[in-house]
């Protein structure tokens, strides 16, 4: 099954050539700035994601040792 074609795909390919070679760095940047903000995202839920291990590890190592008295 073909997937649709994305609106903003075809504006860039209906620019005059030498619009899209003056807008490809500034495209670049936006597209570096883009992939900078998902991994901080993700850095960000991988470390809330390691704190809700840690702290479930910890609650079931407390229960443990209480329960060893």
């Amino acid at each position: 099954m073909k997937k649709p074609p994305n609106e903003h795909d075809s504006l860039w390919n209906e620019l005059p050539i030498d619009e899209r070679e003056r807008l490809m760095p500034y495209q670049m940047e936006s597209q570096i700035r883009h992939i900078w903000q998902c991994k901080h995202k993700a850095i960000k839920a991988h470390k809330q994601h390691m704190k809700q291990l840690d702290d479930w590890m910890a609650n079931i190592e407390r229960e443990l040792k209480r329960l060893n008295r």
